[in-house]
């Protein structure tokens, strides 16, 4: 089990990473899924789930090689994602927790670019 220490360690790692390797300048520009978004303000991200058991339950190969690709919105349902705070920030409010967030990224982005 990890403690809160290595808890927001293992945050900062993760928000820091694309900044690190040089693939962006800042934890903001990361093309890919990430948690920025929501752990900086009350964004809400929806996402694709598709249902590979929606698509071929009862169905045919033939009628199936009729219908759209795999990845047709018929077989999606949206699905929200939802951010738990990490233990040790259980008391904090949503603006300490923003804050606590930013001044992850700094110290990271500070160690990245002397």
């Amino acid at each position: 089990m990890l403690d809160d220490t290595a808890l927001v360690g293992r945050l900062s790692y993760m928000l820091a990473h694309g900044v690190k390797e040089g693939l962006v300048e800042r934890s903001a520009e990361w093309p890919g899924l990430t948690c920025l978004p929501q752990l900086l303000g009350p964004a809400r991200r929806l996402f694709r789930w598709f249902i590979w058991t929606k698509r071929w339950s009862g169905r045919t190969s033939e009628y199936l090689a009729a219908q759209p690709g795999p990845f047709a919105e018929e077989w999606a349902e949206p699905v929200e994602l939802e951010l738990a705070p990490l233990p040790c920030w259980q008391g904090l409010d949503e603006e300490d927790k923003q804050r606590t967030v930013r001044a992850l990224l700094y110290m990271k982005l500070a160690c990245a670019h002397p």
